[in-house]
């Protein structure tokens, strides 16, 4: 089910306080302060995953409980609560270090929050907003900006160097998901509006990111059909077998055979 997404929480903070730059898609970047935080900002990699999963996380708040589990699941309670504590502390150092202030992270007795400012720009909060606005909208031409925002935000799998930690997985798999929900909706619109060229050039960037996407494909083939290039028409068919065979482990789509031999034909 889709929800939208919650308010980003509003802490009164310092004056001086300075917005983030935060990139989740694809290779993760975290400006503060105009300095790009390296791994010897964070002080250790707990902290630095705390502050990625509460990025990560609608609102920007969760659980004490719910941060335990996710970043040691394998500690008992007490373990757990502990290391959350000195995680905590690690974090606020890391960014008092840069900017003096300690009230980027708030907490309480059940839960955990950032204090951002309302200028942050978080792609992963971009791309729920446009994913979000454009499900709400079925106008073509009033969602077509919001579809275009979304694949725009997503510059690469989420966390993608951060496989080994397994709380991504979910938000991974999501996030892939609603991509391609909504680049596959941008293609058709831009389809039917004849604007070719953009709807070429966003089916192979999906199709480098989730290569066996046949939908894109089918796109490919009807676009190339309408600009008279019947050799590439073929060329992605054929690409289409290739990676559907290689990563699926079967054939494509009777519809994808079907589309290619009405366009080969006509």
């Amino acid at each position: 089910m889709h929800t939208t997404p919650r308010q980003r929480i509003s802490q009164p903070i310092g004056p001086h306080v300075a917005p983030f730059q935060i990139r989740t898609f694809g290779h993760v970047r975290c400006v503060y302060h105009n300095v790009e935080m390296a791994k010897h900002h964070w002080r250790s990699q707990r902290a630095r995953d705390l502050f990625l999963l509460l990025v990560s996380h609608d609102g920007h708040q969760m659980a004490r409980g719910a941060l335990c589990e996710a970043l040691w699941p394998d500690c008992d309670g007490e373990s757990s609560a502990n290391n959350l504590r000195v995680s905590l502390y690690r974090l606020r150092q890391a960014f008092a270090s840069i900017s003096g202030d300690t009230q980027l992270v708030g907490s309480d007795n059940q839960t955990v929050w950032l204090n951002i400012a309302t200028d942050t720009q978080i792609d992963v909060d971009e791309f729920r907003l446009a994913v979000a606005s454009a499900r709400r909208l079925h106008d073509a031409k009033q969602a077509l900006p919001y579809l275009r925002r979304a694949v725009d935000c997503y510059q690469g799998h989420f966390l993608m160097h951060y496989t080994d930690i397994d709380w991504t997985f979910g938000y991974r798999e999501q996030f892939a998901c609603d991509y391609t929900d909504v680049g596959i909706r941008l293609g058709h619109i831009l389809l039917t509006m004849h604007l070719y060229t953009e709807l070429i050039e966003r089916m192979w960037r999906m199709i480098q990111l989730e290569l066996a996407i046949e939908s894109a494909h089918q796109l490919l083939m009807q676009a190339y059909q309408a600009t008279g290039n019947q050799e590439m028409v073929r060329r992605v068919y054929h690409s289409c077998e290739h990676l559907v065979n290689h990563h699926m482990g079967n054939g494509v789509a009777v519809e994808t055979t079907r589309l290619y031999r009405r366009v080969m034909s006509s």
